[in-house]
């Protein structure tokens, strides 16, 4: 069991109901609802893909017989290959005035071919598209505040503009219950 099962939260964020959030007060919409589950039961649960449901038990062995979050060093990509091309590795650093900034370390061939751009060594707020950049830093958020991983899911726009429905499973890492790392694994027109 990963920490925190006890606190799994489930919601469809959507224009209008999306400042009433708590824990998401600022994600904005793309072309559909951002849809989010939190916590490890709930996103068990609500995963379709086999693919990142298999990402999900490796993470939870990670976890097995700790009370805390899995470490950056615990977390080996090679375990599973297959998923390499799909996964990115963002880095929690501080910044002077007391936010956080989040450093992309890794970013797959796969989500690089997918967004058209490559984001290791890069600064979230330098992805083209604004809007997913606020989106994602909000879930980011959301996760280095209660230490869960996240499901979501929705429809958005490939680099060429195509819809693309995907599901990412997004893990926190960290060190003394405190996340210092978020990984994400993808998989997308997996309806």
């Amino acid at each position: 069991m990963v920490h925190g099962d006890n606190q799994s939260v489930s919601s469809q964020l959507t224009a209008q109901d999306m400042d009433d959030s708590k824990t998401l007060r600022n994600v904005k919409p793309s072309d559909a609802a951002l849809k989010l589950v939190s916590g490890f039961e709930a996103v068990s649960d609500a995963l379709k893909s086999r693919y990142l449901a298999e990402m999900l038990d490796y993470y939870a062995s990670l976890s097995a017989g700790t009370s805390g979050l899995p470490s950056p060093a615990q977390f080996d990509p090679t375990v599973l290959p297959h998923h390499m091309p799909n996964l990115y590795m963002v880095e929690l650093r501080p910044r002077q005035d007391g936010g956080t900034e989040y450093h992309y370390t890794m970013f797959g061939t796969g989500l690089r071919l997918l967004f058209g751009v490559d984001m290791t060594g890069k600064l979230i707020g330098e992805f083209p598209d604004h809007n997913r950049v606020e989106r994602t830093a909000e879930v980011f958020r959301h996760i280095a505040e209660t230490g869960l991983l996240t499901r979501t899911a929705g429809e958005f726009q490939s680099r060429n503009g195509m819809p693309v429905w995907g599901e990412a499973l997004t893990m926190p890492l960290g060190d003394m219950g405190t996340v210092t790392h978020i990984v994400a694994d993808l998989d997308y027109d997996n309806r």
